[in-house]
């Protein structure tokens, strides 16, 4: 953060998310992706959130591109 306020970092050293998805089952990791800095991660888990809430698995596997293990 103190190479970020100088003007000294890009965005490469700034801290970042990663979102994971696992299974309920076994704790399967089925998808991790860059979720990019606090506010975008926030509203990435929240689109994530809603459509685990909203969709059958099989969408949601197509839409994100899930990679069965």
């Amino acid at each position: 953060m103190a190479l970020a306020a100088m003007g000294g970092a890009s965005e490469d050293f700034l801290p970042g998310f990663d979102l994971v998805v696992r299974r309920r089952d076994d704790g399967a990791e089925v998808l991790r992706t860059r979720a990019g800095d606090a506010d975008q991660a926030e509203r990435l888990l929240e689109t994530v959130e809603r459509d685990l809430d909203e969709k059958d698995v099989t969408t949601f596997v197509s839409e994100w591109r899930v990679v069965e293990r």
